[in-house]
């Protein structure tokens, strides 16, 4: 039996070193438990925090990075005190570790394994042969080894934190609000041409690198929390594609802010940026869309010209419509919906229809599994995401509702 422990320490001393090291020091690598046991971690955090009025939710949001840090330390530590213990409670029965003070029992090993890797030592418990006084000495190094690690895991995670705090900067807002993407887009026109656009998608896409890059060396700065609603994972990502959106698609092709290489290179970035979050957890990709033939989106254009409030004007295709609106507007085009350009306006619309349905799906899972709930306001370039679909909350509709509340509480 004294062997059979040997074998399990050992076994757990190893996969504890193995999920540290696969952790902290390969890239994009699962490891073999620590990053499943802080998601399920988070799964009970998130259903407790939900359970919490808005008003100290965000309080709660912004202690999950330090819970999740001294999670995964924690998890490391135990394995290897318990795989060293269990070690020298197997050598223990073998004679290898005597004590001063009688017969030694499990919570002796313990204490030896606590007191060698604390690098205090211990009193009346000894290695008593060779192989043990070298295991001790091993315990003693195995600490140091590990202290540099965590260093390592710590600043890894704030590199994400701080690569995350530069991106969510490239889309400034004099709003507390999440607003409109558009609205970040307005500095460089009418004059979409300059270099001065170029350089705002040459940071965007570096910044985004950054970011990702981060997660994909350490998952768990995935869960960080500001309880800021314009300093998160999903108001950067509904922003990166506003932008995407705004240029690619809500301009003509022939357009040289639409035409700039730079925006190409975003593009593919951020789908390989999305495509690394949905791979690691396993969220499913959405359905393809189906779009509307020229004829059906002609008339639902022509619908939502003559009467934008009324319901019989495809939703999406309204949708599309009020985005190049919204540019059309920004770079002073007279007459973006004229005949002679509706069939590149219909094959730009079934582009982004591919485009914004993997967006949609994608902020819907984030914003639900990070419990992202901002206040969504318009701004001034009109911009209609299904804040509905994603949770995020509209201060108009707030307010109604609180209205409402006090009506019924009064009249009760």
């Amino acid at each position: 039996m004294d062997v059979v422990w040997i074998v399990l320490g050992a076994l757990l001393l190893v996969l504890s070193m193995l999920d540290t090291f696969f952790t902290v020091l390969n890239y994009n690598e699962r490891g073999l438990f620590v990053n499943p046991f802080i998601r399920a971690e988070w799964r009970l955090v998130r259903w407790l925090i939900s359970k919490t009025s808005i008003t100290h939710r965000h309080w709660f949001l912004r202690q999950v990075t330090g819970l999740v840090l001294i999670s995964a330390i924690s998890v490391w530590l135990f394995g290897i005190l318990l795989g060293y213990a269990l070690i020298f409670y197997g050598a223990i029965g073998m004679g290898a570790v005597t004590s001063t003070h009688g017969a030694a029992g499990f919570w002796d090993a313990v204490y030896l394994s606590i007191g060698q890797f604390a690098t205090v030592g211990v009193e009346h418990i000894s290695a008593v042969q060779r192989w043990t006084e070298i295991l001790t000495v091993v315990e003693t190094m195995t600490s140091i080894i590990f202290l540099s690690m965590t260093i390592t895991f710590l600043a890894n995670i704030y590199n994400a934190i701080q690569a995350l705090r530069t991106l969510c900067a490239s889309f400034p807002s004099s709003s507390n609000a999440v607003t409109s993407p558009l609205d970040s887009l307005e500095p460089f026109f009418p004059y979409g041409t300059t270099n001065s656009l170029e350089l705002h998608l040459i940071d965007s896409r570096v910044n985004m690198n950054g970011y990702f890059d981060s997660l994909a060396q350490d998952h768990s700065g995935y869960f960080f929390q500001s309880g800021s609603d314009r300093f998160a994972m999903p108001f950067a990502v509904f922003n990166l594609a506003g932008t995407i959106e705004g240029l690619r698609y809500g301009l003509p092709k022939g357009h040289p802010a639409s035409r700039r290489p730079e925006l190409r290179r975003l593009e593919d970035s951020f789908d390989g940026c999305l495509e690394q979050i949905r791979g690691r957890y396993d969220w499913p990709h959405p359905t393809e869309p189906t779009p509307l033939g020229l004829p059906e989106f002609t008339k639902s254009i022509q619908e939502w010209q003559a009467d934008p409030n009324q319901a019989n004007a495809d939703a999406m295709v309204v949708r599309f419509a009020i985005l190049v609106k919204s540019m059309a507007t920004m770079e002073g085009i007279a007459d973006p919906f004229s005949p002679d350009q509706l069939e590149e306006l219909h094959q730009r619309y079934k582009d982004w229809l591919v485009f914004v349905t993997n967006v949609d799906a994608f902020l819907t899972k984030a914003s639900a599994d990070l419990l992202y709930r901002p206040y969504y306001s318009a701004g001034t370039y009109p911009f209609e995401p299904p804040i509905a679909d994603f949770g995020w909350r509209s201060p108009a509709f707030e307010a109604d509702s609180q209205v409402h509340a006090q009506r019924r509480l009064f009249h009760l």
